[in-house]
């Protein structure tokens, strides 16, 4: 008999959204969507482990001159963003992981959100490395994804989730790595940050300079 598939959505893809509205409300989407205000109008966008593309449906409407490259290893996840879409002609759709054929050599924006969660300390720097050579000089990533918890409440929920996606999607991690500290070392630097849901889930752009960009509630 065959292993059961690493990370596999798409048992799950058609309530997924459903099921995270009902555990953390607008936080997900709120956090999100947060930076998407720094991305250049005319930027080249991968988005790896888009899910079905409730970001993607806002991103192209924000930066309507955006090109965007889609990724997401579920099919189903893939067949539910091309529904949200009405002109696809500014997206290209894969189904996959970082490690696939990509149509363009490089990007001026990479997004990764509630991605890097899913792999354990040992393959994340694989995964960083890959999409770090995907980035043009300049380029910024932007990543929103859970942190290691401080609060007990906080550590028995994500235990709770890891438990049941481990069960359902067969995720590759069972616990939080230290997605920050190894953005770090690959040689990106903060440029803004913003935390969500009691400091649960933390929105970092993060850029290869050390300008700090603004995010509107700096104002």
């Amino acid at each position: 008999m065959k292993d059961h598939i690493v990370n596999d959505f798409n048992g799950i893809a058609s309530v997924y959204d459903a099921l995270a509205s009902m555990v953390f409300g607008k936080n997900l989407i709120k956090s999100q969507h947060h930076f998407l205000h720094v991305i250049p109008d005319d930027a080249t966008v991968l988005i790896v482990g888009g899910g079905s593309g409730e970001l993607l449906q806002t991103l192209l409407q924000q930066k309507p001159k955006c090109q965007v490259v889609y990724v997401d290893a579920s099919e189903r996840m893939i067949e539910l963003a091309r529904q949200r879409v009405q002109n696809a002609a500014r997206v290209t759709f894969l189904c996959g992981t970082e490690s696939v054929e990509m149509p363009v050599p490089a990007f001026t924006v990479v997004i990764t959100n509630f991605y890097l969660d899913l792999f354990t300390q040992q393959s994340l720097p694989g995964i960083i490395t890959r999409l770090r050579s995907l980035l043009v000089p300049g380029a910024l990533w932007l990543v929103t994804d859970f942190v290691k918890p401080t609060k007990l409440w906080q550590k028995l929920l994500l235990k709770s989730m890891y438990l049941f996606f481990r069960i359902v999607s067969n995720i590759e991690a069972s616990r939080i790595s230290d997605w920050q500290e190894m953005l770090g070392t690959a040689g990106l630097s903060r440029q803004a940050e913003k935390t969500f849901y009691h400091g649960m889930i933390k929105s970092i752009v993060f850029g290869e300079t050390t300008s700090r960009l603004h995010s509107p509630e700096d104002n």
